[in-house]
Protein backbone atom coordinates (compact mmCIF):
# COMPACT_ATOMS: atom_id res chain seq x y z
CA UNK A 1 0.00 0.00 0.00
CA UNK A 2 1.41 3.39 -0.99
CA UNK A 3 1.98 6.13 1.55
CA UNK A 4 0.20 9.53 1.29
CA UNK A 5 3.49 11.07 0.16
CA UNK A 6 3.80 8.56 -2.68
CA UNK A 7 0.19 9.14 -3.69
CA UNK A 8 0.86 12.87 -4.01
CA UNK A 9 3.83 12.39 -6.33
CA UNK A 10 3.09 13.55 -9.90
CA UNK A 11 2.99 10.86 -12.56
CA UNK A 12 6.32 10.34 -14.25
CA UNK A 13 6.92 12.02 -17.60
CA UNK A 14 7.82 8.66 -19.21
CA UNK A 15 4.64 7.03 -17.88
CA UNK A 16 2.46 9.80 -19.32
CA UNK A 17 4.27 9.53 -22.65
CA UNK A 18 3.98 5.74 -22.76
CA UNK A 19 0.26 5.90 -22.00
CA UNK A 20 -0.32 8.60 -24.60
CA UNK A 21 1.68 6.74 -27.27
CA UNK A 22 -0.08 3.43 -26.52
CA UNK A 23 -3.46 5.14 -26.93
CA UNK A 24 -2.58 6.69 -30.31
CA UNK A 25 -0.09 4.43 -32.08
CA UNK A 26 -2.90 2.66 -33.95
CA UNK A 27 -4.62 5.75 -35.33
CA UNK A 28 -2.17 8.65 -35.10
CA UNK A 29 -2.83 11.92 -33.32
CA UNK A 30 -3.42 15.60 -34.09
CA UNK A 31 -1.60 18.44 -32.35
CA UNK A 32 -4.98 19.53 -30.92
CA UNK A 33 -5.40 16.13 -29.27
CA UNK A 34 -1.88 16.35 -27.87
CA UNK A 35 -2.52 19.80 -26.42
CA UNK A 36 -5.71 18.63 -24.72
CA UNK A 37 -4.20 15.33 -23.49
CA UNK A 38 -1.26 16.97 -21.70
CA UNK A 39 -3.36 19.70 -20.08
CA UNK A 40 -1.45 22.35 -18.13
CA UNK A 41 1.82 20.55 -18.88
CA UNK A 42 1.26 20.70 -22.63
CA UNK A 43 4.04 23.24 -23.24
CA UNK A 44 6.80 21.05 -21.80
CA UNK A 45 5.39 17.86 -23.27
CA UNK A 46 5.14 19.31 -26.78
CA UNK A 47 8.74 20.52 -26.58
CA UNK A 48 9.71 17.02 -25.47
CA UNK A 49 7.60 15.25 -28.10
CA UNK A 50 8.97 17.23 -31.04
CA UNK A 51 12.52 16.83 -29.72
CA UNK A 52 11.93 13.05 -29.58
CA UNK A 53 10.61 13.08 -33.14
CA UNK A 54 13.79 14.85 -34.27
CA UNK A 55 15.96 12.24 -32.52
CA UNK A 56 14.74 9.54 -34.90
CA UNK A 57 17.01 9.14 -37.96
CA UNK A 58 14.85 9.45 -41.07
CA UNK A 59 15.89 8.60 -44.65
CA UNK A 60 14.33 11.75 -46.13
CA UNK A 61 17.00 14.44 -46.82
CA UNK A 62 16.28 17.72 -45.05
CA UNK A 63 13.21 16.39 -43.20
CA UNK A 64 14.44 17.77 -39.88
CA UNK A 65 14.25 21.31 -41.27
CA UNK A 66 10.49 20.74 -41.40
CA UNK A 67 10.23 18.79 -38.13
CA UNK A 68 12.11 21.49 -36.22
CA UNK A 69 9.57 24.21 -37.10
CA UNK A 70 7.30 23.44 -34.10
CA UNK A 71 10.35 23.71 -31.81
CA UNK A 72 11.13 27.17 -33.23
CA UNK A 73 7.50 28.14 -32.70
CA UNK A 74 7.25 26.80 -29.14
CA UNK A 75 10.60 28.19 -28.00
CA UNK A 76 9.71 31.61 -29.41
CA UNK A 77 6.52 31.56 -27.33
CA UNK A 78 8.59 30.61 -24.29
CA UNK A 79 10.89 33.57 -25.00
CA UNK A 80 7.77 35.75 -24.76
CA UNK A 81 6.98 34.23 -21.36
CA UNK A 82 3.96 32.16 -22.43
CA UNK A 83 3.10 29.03 -20.44
CA UNK A 84 0.07 28.01 -22.50
CA UNK A 85 0.47 26.69 -26.04
CA UNK A 86 -1.10 28.52 -28.93
CA UNK A 87 -1.13 27.18 -32.48
CA UNK A 88 -3.06 28.39 -35.54
CA UNK A 89 -6.14 26.32 -36.31
CA UNK A 90 -4.53 24.80 -39.41
CA UNK A 91 -1.56 23.58 -37.36
CA UNK A 92 -3.79 22.16 -34.62
CA UNK A 93 -5.47 19.95 -37.22
CA UNK A 94 -2.17 18.44 -38.43
CA UNK A 95 -2.08 14.71 -37.75
CA UNK A 96 1.02 12.63 -37.01
CA UNK A 97 0.79 9.15 -38.58
CA UNK A 98 0.56 6.09 -36.34
CA UNK A 99 4.01 4.88 -37.41
CA UNK A 100 5.66 8.10 -36.20
CA UNK A 101 3.95 7.74 -32.82
CA UNK A 102 5.08 4.10 -32.55
CA UNK A 103 8.67 5.02 -33.46
CA UNK A 104 8.77 7.64 -30.70
CA UNK A 105 7.67 5.05 -28.16
CA UNK A 106 10.05 2.34 -29.33
CA UNK A 107 13.21 4.33 -29.99
CA UNK A 108 13.16 7.37 -27.74
CA UNK A 109 11.12 6.90 -24.55
CA UNK A 110 13.83 4.62 -23.02
CA UNK A 111 16.20 7.61 -23.27
CA UNK A 112 13.67 9.74 -21.40
CA UNK A 113 13.48 7.12 -18.64
CA UNK A 114 17.26 7.33 -18.18
CA UNK A 115 17.17 11.13 -18.01
CA UNK A 116 14.14 11.10 -15.74
CA UNK A 117 15.80 8.72 -13.29
CA UNK A 118 18.24 11.51 -12.39
CA UNK A 119 15.72 14.37 -12.46
CA UNK A 120 14.10 15.83 -9.33
CA UNK A 121 12.82 19.25 -8.22
CA UNK A 122 15.83 21.53 -7.59
CA UNK A 123 16.92 25.02 -8.59
CA UNK A 124 13.25 25.56 -9.39
CA UNK A 125 13.72 29.28 -10.00
CA UNK A 126 15.25 28.49 -13.41
CA UNK A 127 11.80 27.51 -14.66
CA UNK A 128 10.26 30.87 -13.83
CA UNK A 129 10.43 34.52 -14.80
CA UNK A 130 13.33 35.76 -16.90
CA UNK A 131 15.18 32.45 -16.54
CA UNK A 132 12.23 30.71 -18.18
CA UNK A 133 12.47 33.14 -21.11
CA UNK A 134 16.24 32.68 -21.30
CA UNK A 135 15.86 28.92 -21.66
CA UNK A 136 13.35 29.56 -24.44
CA UNK A 137 16.05 31.54 -26.25
CA UNK A 138 18.54 28.72 -25.66
CA UNK A 139 16.12 26.14 -27.11
CA UNK A 140 15.55 28.41 -30.12
CA UNK A 141 19.33 28.65 -30.59
CA UNK A 142 19.86 24.87 -30.29
CA UNK A 143 16.98 24.23 -32.72
CA UNK A 144 18.85 26.23 -35.35
CA UNK A 145 21.59 23.58 -35.28
CA UNK A 146 19.08 20.73 -35.08
CA UNK A 147 17.56 21.93 -38.36
CA UNK A 148 20.84 21.72 -40.30
CA UNK A 149 20.05 19.43 -43.28
CA UNK A 150 22.99 17.06 -42.89
CA UNK A 151 22.90 13.38 -41.82
CA UNK A 152 23.57 12.46 -38.18
CA UNK A 153 23.53 16.09 -37.04
CA UNK A 154 20.14 16.14 -35.32
CA UNK A 155 20.56 13.60 -32.50
CA UNK A 156 22.71 15.58 -30.03
CA UNK A 157 20.76 18.88 -30.21
CA UNK A 158 17.48 16.92 -29.97
CA UNK A 159 18.80 15.19 -26.83
CA UNK A 160 19.77 18.60 -25.43
CA UNK A 161 16.26 19.98 -25.98
CA UNK A 162 14.70 16.80 -24.55
CA UNK A 163 16.79 17.16 -21.37
CA UNK A 164 15.71 20.81 -21.02
CA UNK A 165 12.06 19.80 -21.55
CA UNK A 166 12.28 17.04 -18.91
CA UNK A 167 13.83 19.58 -16.55
CA UNK A 168 10.97 21.97 -17.27
CA UNK A 169 8.39 19.25 -16.60
CA UNK A 170 10.04 18.00 -13.41
CA UNK A 171 11.03 21.48 -12.17
CA UNK A 172 14.67 20.45 -12.29
CA UNK A 173 16.76 23.53 -13.00
CA UNK A 174 19.95 21.48 -13.02
CA UNK A 175 18.62 19.29 -15.87
CA UNK A 176 17.76 22.44 -17.81
CA UNK A 177 21.30 23.74 -17.31
CA UNK A 178 22.84 20.40 -18.36
CA UNK A 179 20.70 20.26 -21.50
CA UNK A 180 21.69 23.82 -22.36
CA UNK A 181 25.39 23.05 -21.91
CA UNK A 182 25.11 19.99 -24.18
CA UNK A 183 23.44 22.06 -26.90
CA UNK A 184 25.84 25.00 -26.62
CA UNK A 185 28.94 22.77 -26.69
CA UNK A 186 27.53 21.05 -29.80
CA UNK A 187 27.02 24.42 -31.48
CA UNK A 188 30.58 25.50 -30.65
CA UNK A 189 31.91 22.26 -32.16
CA UNK A 190 29.91 23.06 -35.30
CA UNK A 191 31.39 26.55 -35.47
CA UNK A 192 34.89 25.10 -35.04
CA UNK A 193 34.25 22.54 -37.79
CA UNK A 194 32.96 25.20 -40.18
CA UNK A 195 36.02 27.38 -39.50
CA UNK A 196 38.46 24.49 -39.98
CA UNK A 197 36.77 23.31 -43.18
CA UNK A 198 36.51 26.88 -44.44
CA UNK A 199 40.18 27.61 -43.80
CA UNK A 200 41.21 24.31 -45.39
CA UNK A 201 39.12 25.07 -48.45
CA UNK A 202 40.50 28.59 -48.69
CA UNK A 203 44.07 27.29 -48.37
CA UNK A 204 43.44 24.72 -51.09
CA UNK A 205 41.93 27.38 -53.37
CA UNK A 206 44.89 29.72 -52.88
CA UNK A 207 47.31 26.86 -53.49
CA UNK A 208 45.59 25.89 -56.75
CA UNK A 209 45.54 29.49 -57.96
CA UNK A 210 49.23 29.92 -57.12
CA UNK A 211 50.07 26.66 -58.91
CA UNK A 212 48.06 27.68 -61.98
CA UNK A 213 49.66 31.12 -62.37
CA UNK A 214 53.18 30.55 -61.05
Amino acid sequence: MSSPEQADLPQKVSEILRGFIAAHQEKGVTIREMTHAFGDRAFGFLLLFFALICMIPLPIPGIHMFLSLPLFYLSFQQMLGRHEVWFPEKVLSYSFPAKAIGDVGLKTVPWIEKIEHLAKPRLTGFGQGYSYRLFGAIIFYITAFLSIPLPLTNFVPAIAIAVIAVGLLTRDGLAMIVGSIIGIIWSLLWFALVIVVGLAGLSLLISNIATYFF
